[in-house]
C-alpha cells in the first residue's frame, strides 16, 4: 500500500522517466497515459516488433510518426518502439448476471449504442491490425508509441483492475448472501417455504428479490408477471368452493366477484402481507451507484453541506424501506417461482402461508372438491378435448343470459372462471417458449391470444356458436357477419367486429373444466383449445439473437394495437365518431378503396394514429373495433418496414422528453 501512496504521488516527469528506465521484459501490464492525452488511460503490455516507421493501417497516413504529427501534433522519433496496448474507455461500467440456461446479455445502452453505429454504416467490432493484441476480453487493441506516453498515476494494471471491479463483485456477492439469507430466514418461519426454496436455485431465489430499480438485466418481473396470474387463479377457486365463502358469492354477479378478486390480490393487501412475514427486509431495490449502495449490514457516512465534519450523518442502506407496488411484486414473484418449480398445489400452500389466499381444498389429483352431477353435452366436450364428469357445468357454460331458464344459471360466473384459467395457461406458455423475453413482449404475446377476436374465431371455426342457448334475436346475425368477415381473406382477424358472446362462452368452457376436473385438466383444456393459435405465433414470431426482443415477421398473428403499443409511448391512437373528427382541421383517411376525408354526415367511426401531435394515418369503419385494429395495423406495417422512419421517432421523442428542451 504504501508503495501504491507513493507511486500515485510521483511528478509528471518521474512517470515518463518510469518507462525509460524499466526493461519491456520485467514491466508487466501497466496503466499508461499518452503524453497528447493525458486523461485517457491504457494497459500497455509488451513492445511489438514495430517502430512508428512502420506502415499506419489507415493508407491517410504513410507511418505511425505521420499519424501522430498529423492527428496529435506530437512529434516520435521513426526508431521509437510501440507497445501492445488496449484502452480502458470502453470498460464496463457494471457486471451483467448470467440468466439461468442463457449467454450473458449486454447492458441496454450498450445495445442501444451498438445499434446506433451499425445504422450510421460503422461497426464497433474491429481486428487487431498488425502487432495487436488482446489479451483483455472487450477492450480495443492499439500500438501506442513508447517515447509519447508516461505512466498513470496509478499504474499498477491488476490492483486497477481489482479496485474497478471489486464494488460489482460486493454488490453481487451482497445479492446471493441475503437470497441465502432470505432462505433460512423461511425455513424459520415457514417451514414449507423454506423447505420449497431450499431446493431452489440461489440465483432463481436471488431473481425474486431484485427489483426494477436495481438496473440489472435480471429482475423479478417475469415471474412477478407469472405469478400474477397464479394468485388470480387461486382467488378465483377459493371464491368458487370455500364452504364459508360459496353461500354468498354464488349470489354475485360476475363484475361483483371480479372486483372481489382485484381487492384479495390489490398491492395494499399483498405489502402487509409481505411486511407481516418479514420479507421486505431482504428486497434488493437499491442499484449500484457511487454514495448510494453498500452492503447489507454497513452503513455509510454523509456530510451535510453546512456541516464540515465528515462523519455526521450515518445513512444505513437496510433501513431504505421498498415501496408497497415492490412489496407486492415479490410476493407475486415468489408465487410465481413456486408455481414453475413444484407446481398449482404448492404454490397455494404458499398462499395459504402468507395468508394472501384461504386454504383450497383438493384431491389427491388436484381437483377440486365440489360434488355435483349434472347433464352431458357432446359437442362441448370435444370441443374441449375433456369428458365431463359433472355434465351440466358444460350446458351452464353454453347458456346466454336472455335464456330464461330456472334450472340452468347463465354462463357469466364460469367466464369469470376461465378467464384466470385462460390467463394463466397462456402466460406459462409464454414464460417457457420464450425464456428470456421481457414483460413487455410476453404481454404482447398474451394479447394476441386471449383478446375476443382470437377466442371468438377459434368458437367459430370449431362450431360452438351453434352450441349457445340463448333468445337474443340480434345475436344470429351478428354472429353470421363474424363469419362470413373471417372467410374474406383481405380482411384477416384484425378486421372483424365479433360479438364478445363467443369470446364469453370460450372462457366459460374453460372454466367448467377447470371446475369439474381441477387445475391440470382446466390448463390442458385451455392448451387444447388454443394449440392453433399458439402454433401460429410460435411459427410467424421469432427472437432477437440474444432472445431479448420479439422481432414480428411479416403477416405475423399478432395484435396490431399491442405492436403498436410497444413500438413507442410516442405514437397515440384516437378513436371518435367520424362527425366529430370532420370538426378538426382537414387530414386524409382511407375510406374501404380510396382517400377520402371525415364526414359530417357520416356514421362511421374514424382511427387516427399520430406521433407527437403529427398526423401519420387514419381509416374510417363502421365498426370502432375494427377501425382501431386497421389503422394500427396499416401504421405498424409501415414503421416495421421503414426502421430508420420509426428510429428518427425515438430519437424526436427522446429530445423532446429531455429537460433542457421546453416543452
Amino acid at each position: 500500500m504504501g508503495e501504491t501512496v507513493a507511486d500515485y504521488r510521483r511528478s509528471e516527469a518521474s512517470r515518463i522517466a518510469a518507462i525509460r528506465k524499466t526493461e519491456a521484459s520485467q514491466r508487466g501490464p501497466r496503466l499508461w497515459a499518452p503524453l497528447y492525452l493525458p486523461n485517457t488511460t491504457y494497459i500497455a503490455f509488451v513492445p511489438s516488433a514495430l517502430t512508428c516507421n512502420a506502415p499506419f493501417p489507415n493508407p491517410e497516413y504513410a507511418t505511425y510518426k505521420d499519424y501522430m504529427l498529423v492527428r496529435h501534433s506530437f512529434s516520435v522519433d521513426p526508431n521509437c518502439r510501440l507497445v501492445c496496448a488496449q484502452n480502458l474507455w470502453t470498460e464496463p461500467r457494471k457486471m451483467t448476471p448470467v440468466t439461468r440456461g442463457t449467454n450473458v446479455h449486454p447492458s441496454t445502452c450498450a445495445k442501444r449504442k451498438k445499434q446506433k453505429t451499425e445504422k450510421n454504416g460503422l461497426s464497433l467490432e474491429r481486428r487487431p491490425q498488425e502487432g495487436e493484441i488482446s489479451p483483455c476480453h472487450g477492450l480495443r487493441a492499439v500500438l501506442l508509441p513508447e517515447d509519447a506516453c508516461m505512466e498513470a498515476p496509478l499504474a499498477d494494471a491488476a490492483l486497477y483492475l481489482h479496485c474497478i471491479l471489486l464494488p460489482q463483485i460486493l454488490y453481487e456477492l451482497n445479492r446471493y448472501l441475503t437470497a441465502s439469507a432470505f432462505i433460512k430466514h423461511c425455513c424459520t418461519r415457514f417451514d414449507k417455504l423454506g423447505e420449497y426454496l431450499s431446493q431452489v436455485q440461489l440465483d432463481s431465489v436471488a431473481e425474486i428479490l431484485t427489483a426494477r430499480s436495481c438496473s440489472l438485466d435480471c429482475s423479478y418481473d417475469r415471474l412477478e408477471y407469472l405469478g400474477d396470474a397464479v394468485l388470480k387463479l387461486l382467488h378465483t377457486d377459493v371464491l368458487i368452493q370455500s364452504s364459508t365463502l360459496k353461500q354468498w358469492t354464488k349470489c354475485l354477479h360476475e363484475g361483483d366477484l371480479s372486483k372481489l378478486r382485484s381487492e384479495m390480490g390489490c398491492n395494499e393487501r399483498l405489502s402487509k402481507a409481505a411486511r407481516s412475514a418479514g420479507i421486505e427486509r431482504f428486497i434488493l431495490t437499491m442499484p449500484l451507484a457511487r454514495g448510494l449502495w453498500a452492503p447489507n449490514g454497513f452503513v455509510r457516512r454523509e456530510r451535510e453541506e453546512s456541516e464540515p465534519s465528515i462523519s455526521d450523518k450515518v445513512v444505513n442502506s437496510d433501513c431504505i424501506e421498498p415501496s408497497m407496488k415492490v412489496c407486492a411484486d415479490v410476493v407475486e414473484a415468489l408465487l410465481g417461482l413456486i408455481y414453475t418449480q413444484f407446481g398449482y398445489k404448492a404454490s397455494a400452500e404458499v398462499a395459504e402461508m402468507l395468508l394472501i389466499s384461504p386454504s383450497v381444498i383438493m384431491e389427491s389429483d388436484g381437483t377440486l372438491a365440489l360434488p355435483i352431477s349434472f347433464d352431458r353435452s357432446n359437442e362441448a366436450e370435444l370441443f374441449v378435448g375433456h369428458h365431463f364428469g359433472r355434465e351440466s357445468l358444460a350446458k351452464e357454460a353454453l347458456t346466454h343470459g336472455s335464456y330464461q331458464s330456472t334450472d340452468v344459471p347463465s354462463y357469466q360466473k364460469l367466464e369469470w372462471v376461465g378467464d384466470a384459467v385462460l390467463c394463466l395457461a397462456v402466460r406459462e406458455w409464454a414464460f417457457v417458449t420464450y425464456p428470456t423475453l421481457p414483460v413487455a413482449d410476453l404481454v404482447t404475446i398474451e394479447t394476441t391470444v386471449v383478446c375476443n377476436e382470437t377466442l371468438a374465431c377459434i368458437a367459430v371455426r370449431n362450431g360452438v356458436h351453434g352450441l349457445i342457448n340463448h333468445a337474443d334475436p340480434s345475436l344470429p346475425g351478428r354472429i353470421e357477419n363474424f363469419a362470413l368477415t373471417l372467410r374474406e381473406e383481405e380482411w384477416g382477424l384484425w378486421g372483424s367486429n365479433p360479438p364478445k358472446v363467443l369470446a364469453d362462452v370460450v372462457e366459460a368452457l374453460l372454466g367448467a373444466c377447470h371446475v369439474d376436473g381441477g387445475f391440470r385438466v382446466g390448463q390442458q383444456s385451455t392448451l387444447f383449445v388454443v394449440k392453433p393459435v399458439l402454433q401460429t405465433l410460435k411459427a410467424t414470431n421469432h427472437t432477437s439473437e440474444c432472445g431479448s426482443r420479439l422481432l414480428v415477421k411479416e403477416g405475423a398473428m399478432m395484435h396490431p394495437k399491442q405492436v403498436l403499443t410497444e413500438m413507442g409511448s410516442f405514437l397515440k391512437v384516437r378513436v371518435c365518431a367520424e362527425a366529430d373528427a370532420a370538426k378538426e382541421p382537414a387530414f386524409p383517411l382511407w375510406r374501404k378503396t380510396g382517400w377520402s376525408q371525415a364526414l359530417s354526415s357520416g356514421n362511421d367511426t374514424v382511427c387516427r394514429v399520430t406521433c407527437l401531435g403529427v398526423h401519420l394515418g387514419a381509416v374510417v369503419e363502421s365498426s370502432s373495433i375494427v377501425a382501431r385494429n386497421r389503422g394500427c395495423a396499416i401504421i405498424s406495417e409501415v414503421l416495421r418496414r421503414n426502421p430508420k422512419l420509426l428510429g428518427m421517432m425515438h430519437d424526436m421523442s427522446s429530445k423532446f422528453s429531455s429537460k433542457d428542451v421546453p416543452r
